[in-house]
């Protein structure tokens, strides 16, 4: 039976240890992706689409933990796209956009999104209509403009 000193395993384990925490600590800690600002307009008939809804679909089928970046448009139909903190923007890459423009309702006094008033019609974004490409900087996507007549 050979016998390797009680020192020499310890040491193997603790070189170990620091291995693969020391691997374990490249990269980005916090595990994000950086992001960069995304503005844009959504025009329901020509009109300002208030509170419609977006959200971003990675087009890298592969990239499974890629985030989905949204956007809620406000009164001017004016939206801002959020990954991680409100307004932040979005990582690099191209999406696929769904949309979808519920109709507030007062549900015991709170205002909550009800129905899609555009029926489901662009709310998958496999069949979406829109893709979109952000780039490192400031982006501007061109107008989503909706009709329903």
């Amino acid at each position: 039976m050979i016998r390797t000193p009680r020192l020499i395993v310890g040491c193997l384990g603790v070189v170990g240890l620091a291995v693969v925490l020391f691997a374990s600590g490249c990269g980005k800690k916090d595990g994000k992706r950086p992001v960069y600002p995304v503005v844009g307009k959504v025009l329901i008939d020509g009109q300002p689409g208030a509170d419609a809804r977006l959200i971003f679909y990675p087009t890298d089928a592969a990239d499974t933990l890629a985030p989905k970046p949204t956007a809620v448009v406000d009164e001017q139909g004016n939206l801002v796209v959020t990954t991680y903190v409100t307004g932040d923007g979005a990582p690099v890459g191209e999406y696929k956009v769904a949309l979808e423009w519920p109709k507030m309702t007062n549900q015991f006094g709170r205002i909550q999104p009800g129905p899609d008033r555009l029926g489901g019609k662009y709310k998958d974004h496999t069949s979406s209509k829109w893709t979109v490409r952000i780039a490192e900087g400031n982006n501007t996507l061109p107008d989503f403009d909706v009709k329903t007549k």
